[in-house]
C-alpha cells in the first residue's frame, strides 16, 4: 500500500475533528431579529468574510466599545455561512484517527491520556516515562512535553462568571482593562480534557504581548484599536473570532447579554490549530521548576489580596499547606469555574506594571501598559514570598522573573496566575 501524504493524514485528521464536534441542538433563538443592547459588548463592522488564515494580514477591524452589535454582525456572519447558533459537545475521537498514516499525526494532535492533571489535584512526582513539561514543569509522558500554546482571552466581568475553562489552563494573566474591570490571558497546551473555554472576550494590546512571548496562538473576538494594530505589527499567530466564527459558538442557556455568551473548546481550538497548520511544538523559552518544599517546611498559614478597583475584582489567595496550592476567592467568595471546583493555583506571581491612558485611537479611553523593560515582582509559593525582578527585553520575547540574588527564580510545577498591577494598586500579605 502507498503511504499517504502529510496532507491526506492532514485530512483524516481534519475530518475526525470536525466528526468529533456534534451539533446538540438548535436553539430556536436562530429565528430573533435583535439582541438586547448592553454597553459593555463588541462593536466593530460587519467583516466580509472569514479569513482564509489565522495570520495577520494588515487589516483589521476596530473596536468601538462595547455594545452588542458587532456580536450581531458576527452572528448574521455566521448564519451567511451556514454556521447558525450552536451549543456542541465533545465525543471521544481518538479512535478515528488512529487510522494508517495518520497514526502518528494523530498522537501529536490529539495526545495520550495525560500523566499531569488539573491544579485542584494531585499532581505526579515521580515515572521512569516521564518527562517535565515546558510551559509548567508538571511530568508528563514525553510526546505532551512541549505543545503549541493557545493563549485565549477569558473575561470576568461577573455577568461572565463562573467562567469555563481555567483551572485547565497553564498559565493564566489578570489585567485591568477598562472601568476597573480585570480581564484574563489563558495558556493552554491542551494536555487535559478541557470541555469549553470561556467566555471569549476582546484583545488589548498588553496581553497581545503576552501571548507573543509564548509564541502562541492568541484567540479573542475583536479587540481596542491599538490591540489589534499590535497584532499586526508583531506578526502573531492570530485566531479572531470575526473571520473565524467556525471555530467557537454562543451559549445561549445563560441568559446574560449576547457579549458574555462566546466560548470554544478543545476540540475547535485543536481543528483551528490544523486548518491554519499551526507547529506541533511550542517555541519559547521556559522558565525553570523545581521540586516542591516538603511538608514539614511548609508554613500553616499565608493571605494575599489584591484589590484591583472595586469589590467585584477583589481577589484573595489563601494558601493551603497540604496541597501547596493558593485558593482563590474573587470578591470574597471562592473563584470556582463552571463545573465546581475552585481555583487552586501552584504559584502566585505578582508583578508591578505602570499603566496609563493610551492616545484615543478609537476614540474610547483604553488602558495601555510597559510590558516592555522590567519592574518589581513579588512571587508567592511553598506559602514563602520571594520579591525580585520580572523583565522583558521585547514585545516578542518572554516574560522572565528573577529574585532576590539576580538569579531564574524556579517555580513549582503546576499553574501559575500572573496578577499585572500598577504602582499604586493596594496588595496586602499576611
Amino acid at each position: 500500500m502507498a503511504k499517504k501524504t502529510k496532507q491526506s493524514d492532514q485530512e483524516e485528521l481534519r475530518k475526525a475533528l470536525e466528526q468529533s464536534v456534534v451539533d446538540e441542538s438548535e436553539n430556536s433563538d436562530d429565528d430573533e431579529q435583535d439582541e438586547p443592547k448592553s454597553d459593555r459588548g463588541e462593536n466593530q463592522p460587519l467583516p466580509t468574510g472569514p479569513a482564509k488564515t489565522a495570520k495577520p494580514t494588515g487589516t483589521q477591524h476596530k473596536e468601538k466599545g462595547d455594545a452588542t452589535s458587532t456580536d450581531r454582525a458576527s452572528d448574521r456572519t455566521a448564519k451567511s455561512t451556514g454556521r447558525q447558533r450552536r451549543r456542541f459537545v465533545i465525543m471521544a475521537v481518538v479512535g478515528l484517527v488512529v487510522l494508517g498514516g495518520a497514526a502518528g499525526a494523530g498522537v501529536a494532535l490529539f495526545g495520550t491520556k495525560p500523566a499531569g492533571t488539573n491544579t485542584t489535584q494531585a499532581l505526579p512526582t515521580s515515572g521512569s516515562d516521564l518527562v517535565p513539561r515546558r510551559i509548567d514543569g508538571v511530568l508528563d509522558n514525553p510526546e505532551e512535553q512541549n505543545r503549541y500554546p493557545v493563549a485565549v482571552m477569558v473575561e470576568n466581568h461577573p455577568a461572565s462568571r463562573p467562567q469555563s475553562g481555567l483551572e485547565q489552563a497553564k498559565v493564566v494573566f489578570e489585567a485591568l482593562a477598562e472601568g476597573g474591570i480585570t480581564r484574563f490571558l489563558a495558556v493552554y497546551t491542551f494536555n487535559d480534557a478541557v470541555k469549553e473555554i470561556g467566555p471569549v472576550r476582546s484583545a488589548r494590546p498588553y496581553f497581545v504581548d503576552w501571548a507573543r512571548g509564548f509564541n502562541a496562538m492568541y484567540v479573542h473576538i475583536g479587540g481596542s484599536a491599538k490591540a489589534l494594530s499590535r497584532i499586526t505589527q508583531l506578526q502573531a499567530f492570530d485566531l479572531n473570532q470575526f473571520f473565524n466564527s467556525q471555530y467557537f459558538y454562543r451559549d445561549r442557556s445563560r441568559e446574560v447579554a449576547s457579549e458574555h455568551t462566546l466560548y470554544t473548546t478543545k476540540r475547535l481550538m485543536q481543528l483551528a490549530l490544523l486548518d491554519k497548520d499551526a507547529p506541533k511544538a511550542g517555541d519559547f523559552q521556559a522558565w525553570k521548576f523545581k521540586a516542591e518544599a516538603p511538608a514539614s517546611s511548609r508554613p500553616s498559614s499565608q493571605h494575599l489580596t489584591i484589590d484591583f478597583s472595586t469589590f467585584s475584582y477583589k481577589v484573595d489567595y489563601e494558601y493551603d499547606p497540604v496541597t501547596n496550592t493558593y485558593a482563590r476567592s474573587l470578591a470574597e467568595q471562592p473563584h470556582v469555574v463552571r463545573d465546581g471546583g475552585q481555583l487552586r493555583p501552584k504559584n502566585v506571581i505578582v508583578m508591578t506594571v505602570k499603566r496609563r491612558l493610551e492616545q484615543p485611537v478609537d476614540g474610547q479611553g483604553r488602558l495601555e501598559m510597559d510590558t516592555v523593560g522590567e519592574g518589581p515582582v513579588r512571587i508567592f509559593l511553598d506559602g514563602r514570598e520571594l520579591v525580585g525582578t520580572w523583565k522583558k527585553a521585547s514585545p516578542q520575547d518572554q516574560l522572565h522573573f528573577y529574585g532576590p540574588d539576580g538569579q531564574p527564580v524556579e517555580l513549582n510545577s503546576g499553574q501559575t496566575w500572573i496578577e499585572a498591577v500598577p504602582p499604586e494598586q493596594g496588595v496586602s500579605v499576611s
